[in-house]
């Protein structure tokens, strides 16, 4: 066995091992693409295009010189399309979008900011139709979960909640890609290793504080909404800003003792010596008895 992707820095998800060589998709910051690699050599080369493309759902013909895929993007629903993969001239077989023919769509942008600790941050903004810039709007955070997700400017845009419609009633959405989201490398996705709930929210914070020095968020009508990872952070906020005038918490962990002790999925969240553990250890240590020392 060796090793052939040791040199590429994001998570590989195989999809093919053709006469055309070995295939496989992964996140580039928010894109996603189709990629090859050539087993002798270790080179990887990017299949897809351009590169903004959000491509997923390869299925490659025998041998491997056609591939057909799911091509999303901020202003078109999901649609198939096929392309060779020597050359990259993808053809729509579907017209799903064709529906959206009359509606008023938020505008998706990918905009970026500094951290408090100086770390460049990405998010996805959705503005309301026509929005000029020139008032506040009251901004809605909406975080996801994670960490190790990221959030694309593509549509539809309703997992969690009905971004869309919210945009359409006059509101600004951001969408945080915080430390630890995947597609920007390893060194990115360690950044909140014993900083969980504390660097990201510094991302969101920032976040927040960029959109109101640029004039585009009314400061007193700012609200956090989050899922799993998100709502963490949205619990964290509460506790730890007074930006929000509304914060709502869905699947969120609220106490990582408890959450440790009665899942089963404890190998993935394990103690640590963080801060964000600190209060929960001192607290269970007065209930818990202590284990004996292990000595073989």
């Amino acid at each position: 066995m060796r090793t052939l992707t040791a040199s590429f820095d994001e998570t590989v998800s195989p999809v093919a091992w053709t006469s055309a060589g070995l295939h496989f998709a992964a996140s580039q910051r928010t894109a996603q693409h189709l990629l090859h690699l050539d087993a002798a050599t270790g080179t990887v080369t990017r299949v897809s295009q351009p590169d903004a493309a959000v491509m997923s759902g390869a299925s490659l013909s025998a041998d491997g010189r056609t591939v057909a895929m799911v091509r999303t993007g901020p202003a078109a629903l999901p649609e198939v399309v096929v392309s060779g993969t020597d050359r990259w001239e993808p053809r729509a077989l579907t017209r799903m979008s064709d529906q959206m023919t009359g509606l008023a769509l938020g505008q998706r942008e990918m905009i970026q900011w500094k951290s408090r600790d100086g770390e460049t941050i990405e998010g996805v903004l959705i503005r309301p139709a026509g929005y000029d810039g020139r008032t506040r709007l009251p901004l809605l955070c909406v975080i996801r979960g994670g960490p190790t997700g990221v959030d694309r400017p593509v549509l539809p845009d309703a997992r969690y909640y009905p971004v869309d419609l919210w945009v359409a009633r006059g509101a600004l959405v951001l969408k945080v890609n915080y430390r630890g989201s995947a597609g920007s490398g390893e060194r990115y996705r360690r950044l909140n290793v014993r900083n969980l709930g504390v660097g990201d929210a510094w991302d969101v914070l920032s976040g927040v504080d960029h959109l109101v020095a640029k004039g585009w968020a009314d400061p007193a009508r700012v609200a956090s909404m989050g899922w799993s990872q998100g709502g963490y952070i949205s619990a964290f906020l509460t506790t730890s800003a007074t930006r929000f005038a509304a914060v709502s918490v869905g699947a969120g962990i609220s106490i990582w003792a408890t959450y440790y002790y009665n899942t089963d999925t404890t190998p993935t969240s394990r103690p640590s010596r963080s801060t964000t553990w600190a209060t929960t250890r001192r607290t269970t240590r007065r209930s818990t008895r202590r284990p004996r020392r292990c000595t073989t």
